[in-house]
């Protein structure tokens, strides 16, 4: 999470969808980022949920909230490039996507992970409630020079760090998509809900 107390503005991270680089642009301009440990996590969290935020800053509920929403399935293969860049899991830059949803879920859209890959492949929900306008992802960069009157220059760089494995090696195949929709099926009600899928 980032906030401006002088703002009035608050940001939910939600991760693989433009997190970092929001990160790097809004905290110069003196937005806040707080990590929150959570009392079940030995670890403090880099990408705390709505709920986790609100209850550590109960102030937050009169800021001006937003989050980015990313396409689940775009979101998914973002991170399992993530994981395969830093060669985790025994996982390199030349798996495919449906080699790492063997090594790191074996296929079960239920499995939980630890640590960061459990935030990383966490429904977007949790990032999101009533109170939290979206922003949809392929527009970020534009939305925040509007939201916080950002540097033209330097929004223009924001969103061109990470690109996703069809960029590399196709589409992702029947299979993954399918176990996508299982285990985001939330997101996917979510994003049709907010008008940001069809």
């Amino acid at each position: 999470m980032l906030f401006s107390k002088r703002l009035g503005l608050a940001f939910m991270l939600n991760p693989r969808a433009g997190s970092t680089s929001i990160k790097e642009y809004l905290e110069p301009i003196g937005f806040s980022y707080p990590l929150i440990k959570c009392d079940e996590e030995p670890y403090f969290k880099w990408h705390p949920t709505y709920s986790e935020c609100v209850e550590r800053f109960p102030n937050l509920t009169g800021y001006k909230i937003f989050s980015v929403f990313r396409d689940p399935l775009d979101r998914f293969v973002s991170g399992l490039r993530h994981f395969c860049a830093y060669q985790s899991d025994g996982l390199n830059r030349d798996s495919s996507s449906d080699f790492a949803v063997e090594r790191m879920f074996g296929w079960d859209p239920a499995k939980k992970l630890p640590g960061l890959k459990g935030e990383i492949f966490a429904p977007q929900t949790n990032w999101f409630s009533d109170a939290v306008e979206p922003i949809a992802f392929p527009d970020f960069s534009v939305r925040l020079r509007e939201i916080v009157r950002m540097d033209g220059t330097a929004c223009a760089r924001i969103g061109k760090y990470n690109l996703t494995l069809s960029a590399f090696q196709g589409p992702p195949s029947n299979a993954v998509q399918e176990f996508v929709r299982e285990r985001f099926a939330e997101d996917y009600v979510l994003g049709r809900r907010l008008g940001l899928l069809d």
